[in-house]
């Protein structure tokens, strides 16, 4: 019988979601790591909320074809946070409704964070 490692990977991406690495004078420079899941071709660009593992949910006006929905994302979290797209990137899942972005630099972190 196989070992259920699923509870191991669960520990370990609720780290990453979490984990953020702050400036020593605790500013807003560090590298910051958001576990997103999008909803594409819901109408509204919006957060809807966080499921109970910390992931945050974001519906997204656009379709997930040639990476429209991963530009959107991009775009929509770089306003939120405050700074460039370029600081906003795609880690994992660009294929995926479930994805891993960093953001390296931010001048606010929005209410719907929550750190």
């Amino acid at each position: 019988m196989k070992p259920n490692h699923s509870n191991r990977n669960k520990r370990k991406h609720s780290r990453i979601a979490a984990r953020h690495e702050a400036s020593p004078s605790g500013g807003k420079s560090g590298t910051l790591h958001v576990r997103i899941k999008v909803i594409p071709r819901a109408g509204t660009v919006e957060v809807r909320g966080r499921m109970s593992d910390g992931t945050v949910k974001i519906s997204l006006k656009a379709a997930p074809a040639d990476g429209k929905a991963n530009k959107e994302l991009i775009n929509f979290l770089s306003r939120e946070f405050g700074t460039e797209n370029s600081s906003v990137r795609l880690v994992s899942g660009a294929a995926s409704r479930k994805k891993l972005i960093a953001i390296n630099s931010r001048s606010k972190i929005p209410d719907w964070y929550g750190e």
